[in-house]
């Protein structure tokens, strides 16, 4: 029998015993292995359920829920751009300071994020973007927000102008050591191509993709997405029965379902909900909140830790092989060094008169 042979006989061998909790699985489950996956936005606090406005067992309890369904990110409304290129808070740094301190009292694998929301700012001039990372270098001080979510949704000024800044924000969020992740339009105010590929230093894009998925061609938007996205993407829904036209959450996430099945994407990483606020506060929504609970797709898959015993199996499965593969290595060598001499004795026989 040859060495490849029993080789890979020893393999199969190893990989029958092996328990099959040790292979990883793959299924429609979400498998990326990234920080973020599921999230969800709080609406500012003059609106919806004025969370930040409340008290901290409030906050616990809501916290607590999000928990109970794989939600581990929450976004806070923390301001809005003024047109002088500053950020108009909505709330204090005491409060979002506090806020945090619970969510990580819950759980510290909890992760805050600030949003920063705008429309039609000036973005056209380097003396602008520059004013405006200070801006966000200044928020991301005043309190320990784990990063950032930009939502700069409208501009003036070239979509290169809109990648510089957005480039150059993620690189010094970064350099605070914090994350960063950017929501991005679908084909408004920029096409997929035209701005998405280029956004390499952020952590997660977050497509609204919300404002799609009724579209005839939502099927090819996803797509889009997916594959022009050079970072891991963190897809945008929405239970707001009025801007959704009655496309409940459940209708959304059976669309999704299909999508995946149909075409996966190793980079979609998870979802994130617009917005907690309206979720079970109106008519229908306490349903969707029922179905995302019961979705299995927001779960991720994690990669098997295999037991001390199986750890066992398998190591003594590979020093086995390795074991077997010198062994007979070793013989043929020692066959080849005794047929030696037997090889030099018929040269000089044939030599020698």
């Amino acid at each position: 029998m040859s060495i490849l042979k029993l080789v890979i006989i020893m393999v199969t061998v190893a990989l029958v015993i092996m328990p099959t909790s040790a292979i990883k699985l793959q299924s429609m489950s979400l498998t990326s292995s990234s920080k973020l996956q599921n999230c969800t936005w709080l609406l500012p606090s003059d609106q919806g359920l004025q969370l930040m406005d409340a008290s901290p067992s409030v906050w616990q309890a809501t916290i607590t829920t999000l928990e109970n369904v794989n939600i581990y990110c929450i976004i806070v409304w923390a301001g809005t751009w003024n047109t002088d290129h500053t950020i108009n808070y909505a709330d204090s740094p005491t409060v979002w300071t506090q806020f945090i301190n619970t969510a990580k009292a819950v759980n510290p694998n909890f992760v805050v994020l600030a949003l920063v929301n705008g429309g039609g700012i000036d973005i056209s001039d380097s003396t602008y973007r520059t004013a405006m990372l200070n801006d966000v270098q200044q928020l991301m001080s005043s309190a320990p927000f784990d990063g950032v979510n930009d939502d700069l949704e409208t501009f003036t000024g070239t979509n290169q102008n809109l990648i510089d800044y957005w480039q150059a924000e993620a690189s010094m969020v970064h350099g605070m050591g914090k994350i960063a992740t950017v929501d991005l339009g679908v084909d408004w105010s920029y096409k997929i191509e035209d701005v998405y590929p280029y956004l390499t230093n952020f952590d997660y894009i977050m497509p609204m993709f919300y404002w799609t998925i009724e579209d005839a061609n939502a099927l090819s938007y996803w797509n889009r997405i997916l594959s022009s996205s050079p970072v891991p993407v963190i897809m945008g829904l929405d239970v707001d029965q009025d801007e959704m036209n009655n496309f409940s959450l459940s209708q959304q996430l059976s669309w999704i379902d299909q999508a995946i099945a149909s075409n996966p994407h190793s980079n979609l990483a998870g979802f994130s909900i617009w917005a907690y606020d309206y979720w079970g506060t109106s008519g229908g929504t306490s349903d969707d909140f029922a179905a995302w609970a019961n979705w299995a797709t927001k779960n991720p898959v994690p990669s098997p830790t295999p037991t001390p015993l199986e750890a066992t199996i398998i190591t003594a499965a590979i020093i086995a092989i390795v074991a077997v593969v010198a062994a007979l290595l070793f013989r043929k060598k020692a066959k080849k060094l005794t047929a030696e001499p037997k090889e030099l004795v018929s040269i000089f026989d044939n030599i020698l008169p």
